[in-house]
């Protein structure tokens, strides 16, 4: 399978220049072509495209640790560049189109990211040829199942680590700044509150770590076990992994039919030419 973080794959295309001189108009027919292009590239050896996308109703790490992504939404009602009033129901309608009439599988959990959903399919699926369309560093902790691997089609380069097991421990330890999570030794409100800064994670700090694992993760346990709820994959809550599993059991809602209706409708003559091509072959 063709595992697609499809708001990786939106965002990149739609953030390339500023709101106003954005023609939404164009930026639809870029995804559809984007994700057709995918699907030729890598199909053969994968097989079969598959759509992950975020909730649209929040997150569950926003549940457990408030202040997740905080420092992104705080950004996001101050940019100039990017209006985001425009920008979200945009994103939102497209989720919508593509779940309706794209004859691929489309997987959205409320409470989930596209991270939870490419997290689950690639655990459970992993042992078969599995490719992860992103370049986000999670999913690197995925490459421990034999048939997975990483493509980001942002730098158009393969992504792999030797030690899968030691890079989810070392994005544990150093936590994530673009998702307001906090190293291991810092404070869980060093990215919301103004000033403030992390403490400084040397390599040295990180050969430490390993070193004395144990003993580290003992004297940080409460920061350690909050990190590993936020990142590693095998602690996405149950219920949340059921819906993940259950939406990947249903057929696709659209059809090559509904895409080539989808396709006049939007005025997107090169795409309604090419619509079979989105086709997935039995």
């Amino acid at each position: 399978m063709i595992l697609i973080d499809l708001s990786q794959c939106i965002y990149s295309i739609v953030l390339r220049e500023p709101t106003a001189k954005m023609n939404f108009a164009v930026s639809k027919g870029m995804i559809y072509t984007t994700l057709l292009s995918f699907k030729r590239k890598f199909e053969s050896q994968f097989g079969e495209p598959i759509l992950a996308a975020d909730s649209n109703c929040g997150y569950w790490r926003t549940d457990v640790f408030p202040h997740y992504k905080a420092a992104r939404r705080a950004s996001k009602k101050t940019s100039t560049r990017t209006d985001w009033s425009k920008i979200e129901p945009f994103v939102t309608d497209m989720h919508q189109e593509l779940k309706e009439c794209m004859p691929w599988k489309f997987i959205q959990v409320p409470g989930a990211e596209a991270d939870d959903v490419i997290g689950c399919l690639g655990m459970r699926y992993g042992s078969a040829p599995t490719l992860i369309l992103s370049s986000d560093k999670d999913y690197a902790q995925l490459q421990l199942a034999p048939g997975v691997k990483q493509y980001s089609s942002v730098k158009k380069q393969w992504i792999t680590v030797d030690d899968p097991v030691r890079a989810l421990q070392e994005l544990i330890l150093r936590g994530d700044v673009e998702d307001g999570i906090p190293n291991l030794f810092s404070d869980d409100d060093t990215f919301v509150v103004k000033g403030k800064r992390q403490k400084q994670m040397t390599e040295a700090k990180v050969k430490d770590y390993f070193d004395n694992m144990d003993a580290r993760i003992k004297e940080n346990q409460k920061r350690y076990d909050q990190n590993r709820q936020l990142i590693d994959f095998t602690q996405i809550p149950r219920n949340i992994r059921k819906a993940i599993y259950t939406e990947y059991e249903k057929a696709p809602r659209g059809s090559v039919k509904k895409l080539y209706d989808c396709f006049i409708r939007a005025r997107l003559p090169l795409l309604v030419s090419d619509v079979e091509s989105f086709r997935i072959r039995g």
